[in-house]
């Protein structure tokens, strides 16, 4: 089981020093952290991103929960988890100084895009 691994990545995040410069906002989780941050502990953990990519898993669900209005919710299947997680790891590769959360709030566009592309209804 990957559990260790991940609880080391998450201490890892959690005890990091961060340059204020840096903007980096533990009070959000991992989505606080910069891309770069995102980057670097891909780079060095096959199980940072799972993490980071639970992140926004949890964020994406709880964004459809609190939306009340159909035109607010996404389809998180508009994209496989595959392409979802692609899509991150590119935001960031080009985004290095954007919060994960940045990253993860574009997902949320990009899905709700690709629903009405593929629908044509953008408000269910």
């Amino acid at each position: 089981m990957r559990l260790p691994a991940i609880a080391a990545i998450a201490a890892v995040l959690l005890i990091a020093q961060v340059a204020p410069a840096q903007c980096e906002d533990e009070s959000f989780g991992v989505g606080g952290h910069l891309c770069a941050t995102f980057m670097t502990l891909r780079a060095k953990s096959p199980d940072a991103e799972p993490l980071f990519f639970s992140w926004a898993q949890g964020f994406l669900t709880a964004w459809n929960m609190a939306s009340e209005k159909p035109i607010l919710k996404v389809d998180t299947t508009a994209m496989t988890r595959n392409e979802q997680r692609k899509f991150l790891i590119e935001y960031c590769e080009v985004h290095s100084t954007d919060m994960y959360l940045k990253a993860v709030a574009a997902l949320l566009a990009k899905l709700k895009y690709e629903k009405a592309r593929k629908t044509g209804k953008a408000e269910e």
